[in-house]
């Protein structure tokens, strides 16, 4: 994960020095989950001088600002327009799109660009595509009620990060629905075993103490 301070470092590199401090404050709120602020200092940076790179990653960043505050569809404009601009090959552009488009409950979109991002790059020029697009495919593929597809996809995270807590959990509830409680229990097991120091969701935490399993909850 990019560290915040470099995440603000980029913003600043991408505006001109009339609205970096507009662009930082943004980020800052949404860091701060002061989503409505968020928005309105990102409208301001956005209406600045921007380089093409900035711009894109700059309307990311609205754009989750905008999942904050549950504007969906604000937040697929964003998205898709981040999209028709992007000249990389990253993932998340399409990964992020894939989420706001679960947030619509509009699942075939959501899945078909959690496809896209499976023809990019992750982690880097040459990765190819890496736990998030699986795991983020996994929980798609749930919502919709597609159990054993989703169980498939966790699958193929796991063998990029087999240590990640979160796929574990979920792919525990997607064992639990298609009434496998054994493999379920197995996985929240894993959960709890590789859960974070600092404590895993309060929802996380909740289904592992369903199963005498006691992890921290983390306080956001």
């Amino acid at each position: 994960m990019t560290s915040r301070s470099a995440i603000i470092a980029i913003l600043l590199a991408a505006a001109s020095s009339a609205s970096a401090d507009e662009c930082a404050a943004g980020n800052e709120a949404l860091q701060r989950k002061e989503y409505p602020a968020a928005v309105i200092r990102l409208n301001s940076c956005l209406s600045g001088e921007l380089t093409p790179a900035g711009r894109v990653s700059l309307l990311q960043v609205r754009a989750q600002a905008y999942q904050g505050e549950r504007q969906f569809d604000r937040a697929v404009a964003d998205q898709l327009e981040a999209i028709s601009l992007d000249k990389s090959r990253n993932a998340w552009t399409y990964i992020m799109l894939g989420i706001f488009r679960r947030d619509q409950k509009r699942y075939e979109e959501a899945l078909a660009a959690l496809k896209q991002a499976e023809t990019r790059d992750e982690d880097g020029p040459g990765s190819g595509p890496g736990m998030a697009v699986y795991y983020h495919t996994g929980r798609t593929l749930h919502e919709a009620g597609r159990d054993a597809e989703a169980v498939k996809a966790y699958a193929k995270g796991l063998k990029r990060q087999a240590k990640y807590y979160a796929a574990y959990h979920h792919r525990g509830l997607a064992y639990e629905t298609l009434g496998k409680r054994d493999k379920a229990k197995a996985d929240f097991v894993r959960a709890a075993k590789f859960s974070p120091k600092d404590g895993v969701e309060p929802d996380i935490a909740a289904k592992l103490r369903e199963y005498g399993l006691t992890v921290k909850t983390r306080i956001n």
